[in-house]
């Protein structure tokens, strides 16, 4: 049975209006991250949009104005702020720039933008649906899905759709009498090819997706501090060769137990992938696990408090509960056999973890 709970405020039924007409430039920056969605705020438009320190990373959609006269449309993860008292933008990234245009406008003479405070033009909960502004391009849209369910055992993540993975689990896990929430995003950044908004578990910020907010509010009387008891996170990375990485903060057996059980849906087929798992943080996190030309980065990890699973299933002295964190591949993704063999391992892990946990 669905929850029956009023809409929480950004839900309210009213678009929600750009926030103005807002410089973008191209600038070097001395953050870690310099990846092409990566973006700083100044400080005047950060207190406009209620953003501080400690709410970063965040996610911020670009729009460009009518006085570019280009359409373009892209999400941007807020990662730092810097002093200024105007309202601008700098890219971390000069390649940021062909998300909005293609190809890059000249750098030297910047752009304006209009700025909107969430990612998704559109936020389905429960199959209601609300618009927070009009897509000007409709082929590089993106939709927030939530279903929320009484059952506060388990939700699953998927930043990147899922391309299955939601019916698949909850097939299995309905079958053992759990009823999973979901929280997914639909839609492309680049429609041609299909390459997903690029958005990992380790940057989604909870304010700047209404459907994401409304899955923590909902849950919040759980336990205090806990929303969920199992969180599971499926995302997609770049890579060559069929790859699956496990991580998250869930006890080090659960995440064995997950490896056994995708290699034995794989049968013939196991040795076509390369699996890894992360340990847990003090027990080899830190070690940097290489595949051929393979890397791990932090977020896929999925070890940092403050990725997403672990913040909706903070990690907890108990056998079925934490944050679970499985990325796979593009090229595994884009194997359907492959893919459908992960989620039916992924399935069956998820309903012997939460009905017969190691101990």
């Amino acid at each position: 049975m669905m929850l029956a709970c009023p809409i929480p405020a950004p839900f309210s039924g009213r678009r929600q209006p750009p926030l103005a007409e807002v410089a973008l430039y191209a600038a070097a920056s001395a953050a870690t991250f310099h990846r092409p969605d990566h973006i700083a705020l100044s400080t005047a438009l950060a207190t406009r949009l209620g953003l501080h320190e400690l709410d970063l990373p965040r996610q911020v959609r670009l729009i460009t104005s009518r006085s570019a006269r280009i359409d373009g449309t892209a999400m941007f993860t807020v990662t730092e702020l810097y002093e200024a008292s105007e309202y601008e933008i700098r890219l971390l990234h000069l390649n940021g720039l062909s998300r909005l245009w293609r190809p890059p406008v000249d750098a030297s003479t910047p752009p304006t933008v209009l700025v909107h405070a969430v990612g998704p033009s559109l936020t389905v909960v429960d199959g209601i649906e609300h618009r927070h502004f009009d897509e000007p391009m409709a082929g590089r849209s993106l939709v927030e899905e939530v279903s929320v369910r009484q059952d506060p055992r388990l939700v699953l993540v998927l930043p990147h759709g899922g391309d299955g993975v939601a019916a698949t689990v909850h097939g299995r896990l309905t079958e053992v009498g759990v009823r999973p929430s979901i929280w997914r995003l639909r839609g492309t950044a680049s429609p041609a090819d299909g390459t997903p908004w690029a958005l990992s578990c380790a940057d989604l910020g909870r304010g700047s997706f209404p459907g994401l907010d409304h899955l923590f509010v909902q849950h919040e009387s759980y336990v205090p501090g806990r929303p969920f008891r199992l969180a599971v996170g499926v995302q997609a990375f770049e890579h060559e060769q069929p790859i699956v990485v496990i991580g998250g903060r869930v006890p080090r057996e659960n995440k064995h137990r997950l490896c056994e059980r995708i290699y034995g849906a794989l049968g013939d087929r196991a040795g076509r992938v390369g699996m890894f798992i992360v340990n847990t943080l003090g027990d080899g996190a830190d070690e940097d696990l290489t595949c051929g030309t393979f890397t791990l980065t932090d977020d896929l990890t999925g070890l940092d408090a403050t990725d997403l699973v672990n913040r909706l299933a903070p990690a907890i002295s108990d056998a079925r509960g934490g944050g679970l964190l499985l990325s796979w591949s593009s090229a595994l993704r884009a194997d359907a056999r492959l893919r459908q063999a992960v989620s039916d391992g992924l399935a069956q892990a998820l309903s012997e973890i939460l009905v017969n946990p190691v101990r």
